[in-house]
């Protein structure tokens, strides 16, 4: 089985976000230790979810390359990280795969944002967003 990278930017606070990231992270990577790629320094994670078995490592180019060495499957739940991601894929020396999880509606940096061929969205609204703000044919659209 190809590891699980869960890609998420904030885990200072305890919140909904962050728990369905490392919710999925743990159910998804069954018989290894989670992998999170976050751009909170370590320091400041928040100390329950510290507590957990679960890797944080920054996000970042050295991570990030090994994680696409490693055949990893990249979920990543932040706009802003989908778009490097995305952006890192079409270069010719990253073979990324990458799925966008939705969880929130924008209406924002429509012209800064670029998103891969598999999204999650986490409902029918932020499925709405995508496809009408963003322009995202609906076929690479799946709401759970």
């Amino acid at each position: 089985m190809r590891p699980i990278i869960s890609v998420y930017n904030n885990f200072k606070n305890k919140g909904g976000a962050q728990e369905v990231v490392l919710q999925l992270a743990t159910a998804l990577n069954e018989g290894r230790k989670p992998l999170v790629l976050t751009s909170t320094p370590y320091p400041e994670i928040h100390t329950e979810y510290l507590s957990r078995e679960i890797e944080f490592q920054p996000f970042n180019l050295k991570t990030i390359f090994e994680g696409q060495q490693q055949g990893a499957i990249f979920l990543s739940h932040h706009r802003k990280m989908t778009s490097v991601l995305a952006i890192l894929k079409k270069l010719p020396f990253f073979s990324i795969n990458l799925v966008h999880i939705a969880h929130s509606t924008f209406n924002t940096l429509h012209y800064l944002s670029f998103f891969p061929e598999h999204i999650i969205a986490v409902s029918n609204g932020v499925k709405e967003n995508i496809e009408s703000y963003f322009r995202i044919n609906p076929k690479y659209v799946t709401v759970i």
